[in-house]
This record gives C-alpha cells, sequence and structure tokens, in this order.
C-alpha cells in the first residue's frame, strides 16, 4: 500500500468543486479562439462576443467530466514519455522565471543570459528525480516579447500570464507538433498549460 498526504477534508473539497463549478457558470471563462467559442454556444453555453466570455452550464460540466480520463501522459520532443499524471503520481520540476541568478563565478546577482538557460537545461536534464522543468530563466540577452517562450527537451509549462497565450503555443506546437526529429508525424504531443489569476483562460 503506497501512503499518501491529504491536507484538505471531504467537505472542503466538495465545497472547492462547487465553487468552481460557480465560477465556471456565473463568471464564466474568457476564450480567445472563435471555434472554440462557437463549439461551446452550439453545446448550450452562453457566450458573449463582445469579451469573448463563455458562461458554461451544469449539464455541460457534468458532460465533459463524464468523458475526461483519469490520467493522461506528456512526451518530450523525442517522444519518450516523462510524465504519467494519473494516480497518485507525483512529478517535481524546479522553481520559475527566475529574473536574477547568482553568477557562480563572481558570486554577484545579475540578470541571467541564454548561456546560463543552457547551462541550467544540461543539468536538468542529468536529474532522474526532476520529470520537467518549468521557464525557469528569463534570458535577459533576448528581446522581451520572446524571451518567456523557449521549450527545452523535455517539457515546459508557463502559468505567468497572457504573454504566455500565442507565443508559447506557437512555439510548442513547433517543438513538439507536427514532424518528428525524423521527419515523421508525431504519435504523441505536448502542451503548455496557461493558469491566470484573474479567473480566465485563453486558448487559441
Amino acid at each position: 500500500m503506497r501512503p499518501t498526504v491529504s491536507f484538505l477534508d471531504r467537505q472542503l473539497v466538495e465545497r472547492i468543486i462547487a465553487e468552481a463549478r460557480t465560477i465556471l457558470c456565473e463568471l464564466g471563462v474568457e476564450i480567445h479562439n472563435p471555434g472554440v467559442l462557437s463549439l461551446l454556444a452550439d453545446h448550450g453555453a452562453k457566450v458573449e462576443s463582445k469579451t469573448k466570455r463563455a458562461h458554461f452550464t451544469a449539464d455541460i460540466l457534468d458532460k465533459a467530466l463524464g468523458t475526461a480520463p483519469s490520467g493522461f501522459a506528456l512526451y518530450d520532443v523525442l517522444g519518450n514519455r516523462t510524465h504519467d499524471l494519473s494516480g497518485y503520481n507525483v512529478h517535481f520540476t524546479p522553481g520559475s522565471a527566475a529574473i536574477n541568478v547568482l553568477d557562480n563565478q563572481t558570486q554577484s546577482i545579475r540578470p541571467p543570459t541564454t548561456r546560463d538557460y543552457v547551462s541550467y537545461v544540461k543539468v536538468v536534464s542529468q536529474l532522474d528525480n526532476v520529470a520537467s522543468q518549468s521557464t525557469a530563466i528569463v534570458p535577459s540577452d533576448v528581446h522581451e516579447k520572446i524571451s518567456d517562450s523557449r521549450f527545452d527537451v523535455r517539457y515546459e509549462a508557463g502559468c505567468d500570464g497572457r504573454l504566455h497565450n500565442r507565443s508559447v503555443r506557437r512555439d510548442a506546437r513547433s517543438a513538439v507538433g507536427g514532424q518528428g526529429i525524423e521527419g515523421e508525424p508525431r504519435s504523441q504531443t505536448a502542451d503548455c498549460f496557461l493558469v491566470l489569476p484573474d479567473g480566465t483562460a485563453q486558448v487559441e
């Protein structure tokens, strides 16, 4: 038997789920994709075209939950499975988005560069107990509009806000969608999940 740690009692879990459903139905979700908005509208969601906000219904949520898988896997750009997100599996990742680093030569704090990012990726890729890396470093020698949209050979998820929406998903598709290393179509893909603090989700 595998030991587990639980910090929430069942009553609180049910309350969190109930409040999440209320948010989805009453506050809604901001979706920047006409096709997705149209699809949701066809299935009974109330869509506000001006604000690009969709309001779900209890029926839509129940049907979606009924078809959701109990787990899924993530793959790196080489097609190797890196995450089994099912059951009680736990995957560790380093912290995200350091705007400064401690220079190991001068022992002074400075903005990170692309060279730092490359060194970081090399270290993380050798750590068997770390399944993936986060954004981690924002290189100061790369233009700010693209500096936070890089992907390493494993998997990277951005959750720092709206900036990630189109640029990160485009880079993700270039890296892990379409053609494989040898030009063969991929059978697995990776994706980027966006979590915004204002109760909205952006889907492209």
